[in-house]
């Protein structure tokens, strides 16, 4: 929320109360989803995922900032951790 928005108070105090049931619930999914990758993939072939997973979630976040013009990525510094493919430098 922005300063000088009007919130209705009940009602954000209901969303801020269901935060940590979604958190768990978020939790448990990923967990039902490491057993079943666990009956067919070895424990490097699901960090390797989890991995890729969690770049694909960066990358599409920062599009989301860029596009929403919240994010000043052409001056700020990047952060090379899983940006870029393995054996392919980043760009200058």
């Amino acid at each position: 929320m922005k300063a000088g928005d009007k919130a209705n108070e009940s009602r954000v105090g209901e969303l801020l109360e269901q935060v940590p049931r979604l958190e768990r619930r978020k939790l448990e999914l990923m967990e039902a989803e490491q057993r079943d990758l666990a009956r067919f993939l070895l424990p490097t072939q699901r960090a390797r995922y989890f991995g890729l997973q969690d770049e694909l979630r960066r990358s599409m976040q920062d599009l989301q900032r860029r596009r929403m013009g919240l994010d000043d990525s052409a001056s700020a510094p990047s952060d090379n951790r899983g940006h870029w493919r393995r054996g392919t430098p980043p760009p200058p």
